[in-house]
């Protein structure tokens, strides 16, 4: 099973979202061998959006699933933490980059990936999400386990 860093990156009521072959998905990607979290995570960070400013927090969740694209088994290991740029630009296999905001009714609109449904659902269930004007990364130190 592949193994995967995703990061959380939560400002000012939004969520960094990365859309890749027709999926809005969290940034990140496969953990290299001998690889940490951090270091996967700040690496997709430059491949995918050219992001080299970034904290990554304590470890959130870890998930099973598939990929959207492959449909292969994954496990993602999902990293509180915080994209320090304001503005975000596609690269490499990104089509496109955004900070959603983070309200129901749009992200419906938005074509999740099952994963990235998932740690928003579990976000909200752990009321790192509510709904106001401001969503900072309150958890950046939630979980146990550094990443």
């Amino acid at each position: 099973m592949e193994k995967v860093a995703d990061i959380i990156s939560l400002r000012e009521g939004r969520i960094l979202l990365v859309h890749k072959q027709g999926f809005w998905i969290l940034p990140g990607g496969k953990i290299r061998p001998g690889e940490s979290f951090e270091k996967t995570i700040r690496r997709e960070l430059r491949e995918e959006i050219g992001g080299t400013r970034v904290h990554v927090g304590n470890l959130y969740k870890i998930l099973q699933g598939v990929t959207p694209h492959s449909k292969e088994p994954i496990e993602v290991f999902a990293c509180l933490g915080y994209v320090h740029e304001p503005r975000v630009y596609p690269r490499n296999e990104i089509d496109g980059a955004m900070w959603a905001r983070i309200d129901e009714e749009l992200l419906k609109e938005f074509r999740l990936s099952e994963i990235t449904q998932q740690i928003i659902d579990s976000l909200r269930r752990d009321r790192f999400l509510y709904g106001g004007s401001d969503n900072s990364p309150r958890g950046l130190s939630g979980g146990e386990t550094s990443c």
